[in-house]
């Protein structure tokens, strides 16, 4: 199961992407440049891959699978996510977006 955004067909305006790391946000480790996404032909399937492709300014210096990459970047951001740093910055944003004071509840009973 692929984290795409869409299936590997083709973009319905110029500026879809099929891939959710292209576009410049998957770069190549050796040179860099950008990464593309292209479906890829092993032996007995095929699957959507990401690739420094000549075509595009690169030198074929690396490549991997949509896949592998997409996972890796979720674990990544989750781990990301769940830091208390990020937390409290969220919590601060939060209270900075309500700055009024927050009032106890009233009992029922009351």
């Amino acid at each position: 199961m692929s984290l795409s955004v869409r299936s590997p067909s083709t973009p319905t305006t110029p500026t879809d992407r099929k891939y959710l790391l292209t576009g410049g946000l998957a770069r190549c480790g050796v040179c860099g440049h950008r990464l593309v996404g292209a479906v890829k032909k092993f032996k007995n399937h095929s699957a959507p891959h990401l690739q420094r492709h000549p075509t595009a300014g690169g030198r074929g210096c690396t490549g991997t699978l949509l896949l592998a990459a997409e996972t890796h970047v979720v674990t990544l951001l989750w781990a990301e996510l769940d830091k208390p740093e990020f937390l409290d910055a969220v919590a601060a944003d939060e209270r900075k977006a309500d700055p009024s004071p927050q009032h106890p509840r009233r009992s029922t009973a009351e």
